[in-house]
């Protein structure tokens, strides 16, 4: 949530920037959440490999921002609208679409994925789901995230640079919206510095980073 906020929802650094999600689908992932944490893994893939980040990014944010509703059974007594609150959040940090464009969503995987793909994306889910085959890419995005793994909470690599959220002091405490939000800061400030370093121009979005 803390990328979007000051970094990911800017068209002109999503343009200037490759970006990937990698999804954890380990045994130990699995163990903690579920068979269904492979299904929404799927589903996200589904979404990145076949739209622009300018519509793929969006979507992803949407769906994560009602995880309570991501399983393929629903989330019984549940609407989206109070999954995109946080109230079922470990960290109760709410989603980012408004109420208001919620209102016909049905809290479950799919419902989700229809309803968020509406709202951010050029094709419907129903046509992503029909065309995609990310079994494989499933196994290497997976591979991918535990190779990277070094035990921290939140990473980015820019270029090849890992950029770790650290807990405690480094960022302003331990999971707090303060301290996410210092970690996304520095995280846009390398991506900037990155973009000119290639030659690149630098997003409107990037000004605050420069002096």
């Amino acid at each position: 949530m803390a990328l979007n906020e000051f970094m990911l929802k800017d068209a002109d650094v999503l343009e200037s920037i490759d970006l990937s999600v990698d999804y954890f689908g380990n045994d130990a992932s699995v163990d903690e959440h579920g068979e269904i944490l492979l299904e929404v893994n799927r589903a996200e893939l589904c979404v990145q490999s076949s739209l622009p980040a300018a519509e793929w990014w969006p979507t992803v944010h949407c769906m994560f921002g009602m995880q309570s509703c991501l399983t393929n059974g629903g989330a019984a007594g549940t609407s989206c609208q109070e999954a995109e609150t946080g109230v079922d959040d470990d960290l109760a940090f709410a989603g980012g679409d408004r109420m208001a464009q919620l209102g016909g969503c049905e809290c479950s995987l799919d419902g989700v994925a229809d309803t968020c793909t509406s709202l951010h994306a050029s094709k419907s889910w129903a046509d992503l789901k029909a065309a995609c085959d990310v079994d494989a890419e499933a196994k290497l995005s997976s591979a991918r995230a535990v190779a990277a793994d070094s035990g921290a909470t939140m990473w980015v690599t820019v270029d090849g640079a890992r950029v770790v959220y650290e807990e405690g002091g480094a960022y302003g405490g331990t999971n707090t919206a303060q301290g996410f939000g210092a970690w996304a800061s520095r995280v846009m400030a390398v991506t900037c510095n990155a973009i000119v370093a290639k030659g690149q121009a630098a997003p409107e979005s990037c000004a605050a980073y420069f002096p």
